[in-house]
This record gives C-alpha cells, structure tokens and sequence, in this order.
C-alpha cells in the first residue's frame, strides 16, 4: 500500500536535506535496498566515511528517507523526530523503520494463554438457542457436547493486549482430554467473537463460523486439535477487540472435551492456546 510522493514534492526534499549542513547522500548510493536488507539491521553506521544513516522526516510530512550525517548530529536529530533503522517506528505500534526507512512489521512470535474459559449449556429437547447455565468445573475442562437434551458450546477467550497488528499466521490449539465421539463423521466448528473476558450466558449463541475440522469413525483421538484461525483474528485486531472470543460447537450427536488449565497454578497441565506470529 505503499504511495509514491508525487514529482512535484521532489524539489522540497532537495531543499530540506540540503537545509541541514551535516546532512548528505549516503556514501554508497548504488547499494540495492537488497543487499542492505540483508545486513544486521541495528548496524547503520558507515564505515567507510564515519558517518551514520538515520532515517530522517521530510518536512511538513509524516514520511521518512535515508540520509546520512556526522556522528556528532546524530542526537539532535534523534530529539527532533528522526529515528535510526530497525528502531521502532513513531506512531505506529508493531511498525520499525526498514533497510531504506520504509515501515516494516516488527517480527514476533507470542504464545497466548486463555483469560476465560469453560462451557455454557443449553437445556431441553426443543432448546432456544440462549444458554441457561455457564459451567466452569475443575479440573478445568472445555466440553463440547450435543445430545438430544442439552448442548454444551466450548468457550475460550485471549487478551489481545500484546498484539496491536495484523499477523502473518494465527492458531488455536486445543488439548484433548478426550473424545471425539458419539455420531460420525464428528464435526468440530470454531465461531468467532469479540470478548469481554469471562464466560456468560450470551457467549453460547456468540460468533461467526471460521473453521471446522471434521473426524470419521476411524480417526485415531487426536492429541491435540488445532484451527487457522489468521483472518479471523486479524479482523479482531483491525477492530481493535481487547479479547478475541472463540465459541466451539459440536455436530451432530456426540461431543469433545479439552483440557484447559491455569498455566500460572501448581495444578498446570494442558490448556488451549493462541499461537501468534508475524511477519
């Protein structure tokens, strides 16, 4: 997405750099933005001249170009806006500044446990789809059941705190404490929310469809079921949810439960994740 300044501006930036006596053209401008890429991107300093590449902010504007300067002008610079390759980039969370000062995404990789999880139920043979009753037993478990007398629908829900971009790849990974079973093939559907952090009557008919993993008769029980649920969860993020909420339901006859612990108890043991990372 990235916009070219039109040519009229060209001649302003001339003017801006040379404004600035101890600024000039970096010492080797025929490097290719692909062999810089490829040095570490901490190192801006030029070795040839002892001066430093920084990325400087042209003026009236928010975009950034690689200049070169005298060591002894680096503060100043840096007190004014400007910013140093591979440092964050002002004003935008998760963004760095790039070989040639373009903006970046900072690499990450965050595994996320759950702020609230459990189970809500809803009762009788001809139910109304609202949930009666929230179960969160102990030990902790997520079941995901449905019976011609109740159905349980599985609640899981994460901080998004520590994600404030869009991800290259999202998972969410079950434990399975044990099942598929019941009528085959065995249907495991992943529905969407924004959460609140805690598991309520109105979690049960929450979300929108985003996965599903289907499990037939001879299926060895899986260890461990897992779901892509990237596009989901950068949809989240780009609407800025606190908590992404996720509804997991069972078709037809037949159910599942997963493990779900506190990690942070003496009783830990296996509990669902959301596994992030980018780029």
């Amino acid at each position: 997405m990235t916009k070219h300044a039109p040519l009229a501006l060209a001649p302003m930036l001339v003017l801006n750099i040379v404004a600035c006596s101890d600024v000039q053209a970096p010492a080797t401008p025929s490097t290719s933005a692909a062999i810089r890429a490829v040095q570490p991107l901490a190192s801006n300093a030029d070795n040839t001249t002892g001066r430093i590449e920084i990325c400087h902010r042209t003026s009236g504007t928010t975009a950034f170009i690689l200049i070169s300067i005298a060591p002894s002008a680096v503060d100043a610079h840096l007190a004014h806006g400007d910013g140093r390759i591979g440092e964050p980039l002002p004003g935008q969370p998760g963004m760095r500044f790039g070989p040639d000062c373009q903006p970046e995404p900072i690499a990450f990789h965050v595994t996320i446990t759950p702020t609230a999880r459990g189970f809500v139920r809803d009762t009788g043979s001809n139910r109304d789809g609202v949930g009666d009753r929230v179960f969160v037993p102990f030990p902790p478990l997520i079941q995901v059941f449905n019976t011609p007398d109740y159905e349980d629908r599985g609640i899981v829900e994460f901080s998004l705190s520590t994600v404030t971009q869009p991800v290259s790849h999202a998972e969410l990974r079950l434990p399975v404490n044990s099942g598929p079973f019941g009528q085959f093939p065995s249907i495991i559907e992943v529905y969407v929310y924004p959460g609140d952090g805690a598991v309520t009557l109105g979690d049960f008919a929450a979300g929108t469809a985003v996965a599903f993993k289907v499990f037939s008769q001879n299926t060895p029980p899986p260890a461990q079921v897992t779901f892509d649920v990237t596009t989901a969860l950068n949809s989240l993020i780009g609407a800025h949810a606190p908590v992404a909420g996720f509804n997991l339901r069972h078709s037809p006859f037949g159910g599942i439960v997963f493990d779900a612990f506190d990690p942070s108890t003496p009783q830990a043991g296996p509990t669902p994740v959301l596994d992030v990372q980018s780029p």
